[in-house]
């Protein structure tokens, strides 16, 4: 399909196995004609530069579900393979140097997950052909796509000209899926150098009504659209659950941006453990283990991730996506706010559990927290919302929908 419209530029690699015998089946049902069917082309503009390097669950898979969900909708879609400029200092390399010789288990594990995550990429996810190192090369030599996604997670958290689709040819169609901001706020620096980008975008969706008020600063128009994760059922996950069943984690703690135990009450989640019989595992990382003993941490892949939340009966939680699968997986969970200088991320949080009504599950220290652990949950209004979130962002992204 691509090889008469892609002549200067990188083939698309569709390979994966998982995604090639997914798109085959998604095909067949909806057209009935074995896939015959020219699709949509869509390059996905996302974190890619991120995960490669760092360790984090949601950023991974908030891209797998919206490639699946993608794909559902009868189209094709890849991951723009964007490494940006970046640099490591002398210093920076040294001291990632230190932290493995004085932490050598640690390392070793962390080192494994890493590669975990290329290995789900490679098993799962369709990507360029070319890993584009620099922007230049992007503007030189672009992906070809029938359609440009920039989307989701905290895209537009700075000023990377990619993630606000300014290499796409001014005729290509382009479109904003639940960018965020990743704040509250942005300087006003940020703004002047953005706005324009962002008013070249055809179709602008962000992920929490503070990026409606931003872009509305700026002269756009958008539209609050769900985090991709929310897309998909978890029978839509890989979930692999050997891990978990192997060290019968029946809680399980997902925290960044920790520095001390009394901002996630590590103690009290202990003792909750200890009277309910259970067994505490936390996902090893890089703040984690300066706080969590090395006994309760585990390296995951990320298969093995979405199976500790599958066998896990109650989740702890201060990130947006450790929430968001607590959601998708219908567990007890409760969520701490983060402190310090990544509070100001607390809103995209606050923001999802107001919109499917649970805000219940947030701490609060004058209650015991056992007590706010077990409140019942209304399950029901929250998969009301979800489902029609879902229905909002099939439209969305539809031809139809003007996506």
């Amino acid at each position: 399909m691509f090889q008469n419209r892609l002549k200067l530029s990188c083939l698309p690699d569709f390979r994966s196995q998982n995604y090639m015998s997914y798109t085959e089946n998604a095909a067949k049902s909806e057209d009935g004609k074995d896939g015959q069917t020219m699709k949509r082309i869509n390059c996905v503009v996302s974190s890619y530069a991120y995960v490669v390097k760092n360790i984090n669950y949601g950023s991974l898979l908030q891209y797998y579900a919206l490639q699946t969900f993608l794909v559902k909708l009868g189209e094709e879609a890849y991951w723009l393979r964007y490494t940006l400029e970046e640099k490591e200092s002398i210093a920076v390399k040294l001291k990632a140097a230190a932290k493995r010789i004085l932490h050598p288990v640690r390392s070793a594990r962390r080192i494994r997950c890493q590669k975990s995550y290329l290995a789900f990429i490679n098993r799962y996810l369709a990507v360029s052909g070319c890993v584009y190192e620099t922007y230049e090369s992007l503007v030189n030599n672009p992906p070809e796509a029938d359609r440009y996604i920039t989307g989701s997670d905290q895209v537009w958290g700075g000023t990377v000209k990619a993630n606000y689709l300014c290499f796409v040819h001014e005729k290509s169609k382009k479109t904003a899926y639940a960018a965020s901001f990743g704040t509250d706020m942005i300087s006003r620096e940020q703004m002047n150098a953005v706005k324009m980008w962002i008013r070249d975008i055809e179709n602008v969706s962000v992920r929490e009504p503070s990026g409606i008020s931003i872009c509305r600063l700026m002269g756009v128009d958008a539209v609050e659209m769900a985090d991709p994760a929310l897309l998909l059922d978890k029978e839509e996950y890989p979930v692999s659950r050997h891990a978990a069943e192997e060290k019968n984690a029946e809680v399980f703690c997902y925290f960044l941006n920790i520095s001390r135990e009394e901002e996630i009450r590590w103690p009290e989640i202990k003792e909750f453990a200890k009277r309910k019989g259970k067994v505490i595992k936390a996902a090893g990382v890089p703040q984690t283990e300066k706080i969590i003993p090395d006994g309760n941490l585990v390296y995951p892949s990320p298969e093995e991730w979405l199976g500790f939340y599958d066998k896990a009966e109650y989740i702890f939680t201060n990130t947006f996506h450790g929430t968001v699968f607590a959601i998708i997986f219908r567990k007890k969970f409760l969520v701490f706010l983060q402190e310090g200088a990544t509070k100001s991320q607390n809103g995209r949080l606050l923001s999802l559990l107001k919109k499917l009504k649970l805000e219940r599950r947030l701490y609060r220290k004058q209650e015991s927290l056992e007590a706010q652990m077990e409140r019942p949950i209304d399950w029901n209004t929250a998969e009301s919302a979800i489902k029609g979130a879902r229905e909002r962002a099939a439209l969305f992204l539809s031809s139809e929908g003007g996506g």
